[in-house]
């Protein structure tokens, strides 16, 4: 009989938990497995770890547990088509991710072109809002990441103002949409005639934003950097959002911006 594998008990951000599942995806692929979806039970509110989530009132228990029926309706994942539900799971790991596809050094071997438009597929199969009206998407990771919280993830104002510029003096004309959960105040300086804030946005119509868009600069985040594994454009790194990967020499402050396979871009074992 063909093992079964599923991924579940995470109850972090969308971005995070479907990253997990398309590792699983991704794994029983390769091993020849049977893939069984289990549905997102609750998922993280943008401005509370899943430790804090567990202190709070009922009420936002339900809202994230609605928020989670939400995003499965949205994002498209589902059991693969031979699997029968009443056989039991084989392969559910612990961590509730396939570490084995999340630390590779060369994950393209999971993450395949089949694969990925596999994925891409999935996620087109359900209706999905307006895409992208910008050249390029910007997703600035703030919410709960502050410099004093999840430090490891916070990439400084400066750094963005420097990418905009850059951008902007690439071409004429060039539109910008910056995406975040983060507070107005803080990021208003990014704001300029081509340079737009998309602050607090629909999360479907943040990610989709994120998937469609044109070009696409990721974050310190599962969010973008699961958008970037559907986007079938340009996506963008650089050296704040990768670690010790060599083949990917993209950095904003230089002339050619350069595109980079998204599965090179991050030490993915380094995001919570």
């Amino acid at each position: 009989m063909i093992p079964v594998l599923t991924i579940s008990g995470r109850s972090d951000g969308f971005g995070a938990q479907y990253y997990a599942c398309a590792t699983g995806i991704a794994y029983a692929r390769y091993k020849k497995y049977t893939y069984r979806h289990t549905p997102f039970k609750t998922l993280s509110h943008p401005y509370l770890t899943p430790q804090e989530l567990g202190l709070v009132s009922n009420r936002l228990k339900y809202l994230s547990q609605i928020f989670a029926i939400k995003m499965n309706e949205f994002c498209g994942l589902r059991s693969d088509s031979i699997d029968d539900p009443q056989n039991p799971v084989d392969i559910n790991p612990g961590t509730g991710i396939m570490e084995e596809v999340s630390k590779s050094t060369r994950p393209d071997k999971y993450f395949t072109p089949k694969l990925k438009k596999y994925l891409r597929e999935l996620y087109f199969s359900t209706p999905k809002p307006p895409p992208c009206p910008y050249d390029v998407a910007i997703h600035v990771r703030r919410g709960d990441v502050t410099e004093h919280q999840y430090p490891h993830r916070y990439i400084p104002l400066e750094y963005y103002q420097n990418l905009i510029t850059h951008f902007a003096k690439k071409k004429k004309g060039l539109t910008i949409g910056i995406y975040s959960d983060g507070d107005e105040r803080e990021l208003f300086p990014l704001q300029s005639p081509n340079a737009t804030l998309c602050l607090g946005r629909d999360s479907t119509e943040a990610f989709h934003a994120l998937v469609t868009a044109p070009h696409l600069v990721i974050a310190k985040s599962y969010f973008s950097f699961s958008a970037a594994i559907l986007s079938q454009n340009i996506i963008y790194s650089s050296s704040i959002t990768r670690k010790e990967l060599p083949d990917t020499r993209l950095d904003p402050y230089v002339d050619e911006l350069k595109p980079l396979r998204v599965w090179r871009n991050l030490s993915l074992d380094k995001l919570p």
